[in-house]
């Protein structure tokens, strides 16, 4: 249950998160993914519409970029990815250091549903 690494034998390690799921649940599955310099994170979206965006530990509800502008240039946003499909819809980053990169869903209330999660916490 929940996402994993794909790619095996010189292929960059591409941990999978699931946004949302196929009981409509606003959760990230996993919402804890620890990974190092150089690999990938792929958001795969499931039902309903969702976005992923990065955010800080102090403000998880908040862009990154209204609440440390100097942390801009890390900062991602998924745009929203409305559909019914399961997991056809992705959004991958890549990781770029081991510090802690907050993210959640900016749809309506979904992160104040606790729709939040990190890398590298």
């Amino acid at each position: 249950m929940g996402g994993g690494v794909i790619g095996q034998g010189g292929e960059v390690p591409v941990w999978v998160i699931k946004v949302g799921d196929a009981q409509n649940k606003l959760v990230f599955s996993p919402n804890t993914v620890t990974a190092k310099p150089g690999e990938m994170v792929q958001f795969q979206f499931y039902s309903r519409n969702h976005s992923v965006a990065s955010s800080t530990y102090e403000q998880p509800c908040v862009p990154v970029m209204q609440s440390n502008p100097q942390a801009a240039t890390n900062s991602f946003w998924s745009g929203f990815m409305p559909t019914e499909a399961q997991g056809q819809l992705t959004y991958t980053i890549p990781v770029r250091d081991t510090n802690p990169v907050w993210f959640y869903c900016s749809q309506g209330m979904h992160c104040q549903g606790g729709m939040v999660g990190v890398i590298n916490p």
